[in-house]
């Protein structure tokens, strides 16, 4: 269902691990296609910025997928 809004190539990841680099965030995404940025918005969340906004929902069912340990 298409409300009006336009696909972002923005992904909002949380619940990650309070130590984790951002090198490695960014490793995160770069399987599923060149990324612009890494963000940290919180100790446990960040931004991941794609060239291209298709390519963020192969990025999320992935790190959906993912357990980190704890």
């Amino acid at each position: 269902m298409n409300r009006g809004y336009e696909p972002s190539r923005v992904v909002h990841l949380r619940n990650l691990p309070e130590d984790i680099d951002m090198d490695d965030v960014m490793e995160l995404g770069r399987p599923f296609g060149p990324v612009i940025s890494a963000l940290r918005i919180k100790e446990t969340q960040v931004h991941i910025s794609f060239v291209c906004p298709n390519l963020n929902h192969c990025c999320l069912f992935h790190v959906q997928s993912l357990k980190f340990a704890a």
